[in-house]
């Protein structure tokens, strides 16, 4: 039977601008950059230097990779949040992690997982301290906020929202 994933947590945190700028002339003659809302999602440079789009995706529904030129609209963006997730988590988490999990506590770590990466988590304390049902050490290594980072408001905010989800069940 399919798990029913929120993707609530990522979009709100991942966003999924629509529009982009275009360089135009004032009425003065002054060419300036204005924001043009077009209802599409354009590729962007995200802050590492690699061509994004959407929720944070760097391919598209057609497993090509997003460059300059990319756009998609809303229902695409939406499709390849819930493609990566069924292809990229779901489908490489362990059984027992997945047998355990309430639907609640593995749309937050989902999230957790979209922001950090499956080879990350596999490696993790927390993935452990999950199997094992500890929630103390859950809560002690879920945060992964990074190093030698600057950690911004956002950050702390969806971790905290991720977390909050997360305890609000019980394990099964």
């Amino acid at each position: 039977m399919p798990r029913l994933i929120d993707t609530s947590l990522i979009k709100k945190f991942e966003g999924c601008p629509t529009g982009f700028y275009k360089k135009i002339k004032n009425e003065h003659g002054i060419e300036e950059s204005r924001y043009v809302d077009d209802g599409l999602c354009h590729a962007y440079l995200c802050p590492a230097k690699v061509w994004t789009i959407a929720h944070g995706s760097t391919y598209l529904l057609n497993g090509a990779r997003v460059n300059s030129n990319s756009v998609v609209n809303l229902e695409q963006a939406d499709m390849m949040l819930e493609k990566h997730i069924q292809t990229e988590i779901i489908d490489r988490l362990d059984e027992q992690l997945l047998n355990s999990l309430t639907d609640k506590q593995l749309s937050a770590l989902c999230s957790l997982i979209y922001r950090i990466g499956i080879t990350k988590f596999n490696r993790s304390k927390l993935k452990k301290a999950i199997l094992k049902q500890d929630y103390k050490l859950i809560n002690n290594n879920w945060d992964w906020l990074g190093k030698n980072k600057a950690i911004h408001r956002g950050l702390c905010l969806r971790v905290s929202e991720e977390k909050a989800v997360f305890f609000s069940d019980k394990f099964k």
